[in-house]
């Protein structure tokens, strides 16, 4: 029975913890603008953060300043 919970573990929960863990940190860079921009949508790109885009296109609106507080 030992056996059968080291193999469990070795082959079912540190590959599940590996996999969830790459996709982690894939979303928390996801989150934010990088070189790559340039290929996706201006809607997505106004979602990133620290874009240029944004900053740009609202210029010295209420909406820049709230996001500036943020």
């Amino acid at each position: 029975m030992r056996h059968f919970f080291a193999r469990a573990l070795g082959l079912i929960v540190v590959p599940f913890i590996v996999y969830s863990s790459f996709f982690w940190i894939h979303f928390k860079v996801l989150a934010h603008s990088g070189t790559g921009d340039h290929f996706m949508s201006p809607r997505f790109q106004e979602s990133l953060a620290g874009n240029e885009l944004l900053m740009k296109s609202h210029g010295n609106s209420a909406a820049a300043s709230f996001i500036a507080d943020s």
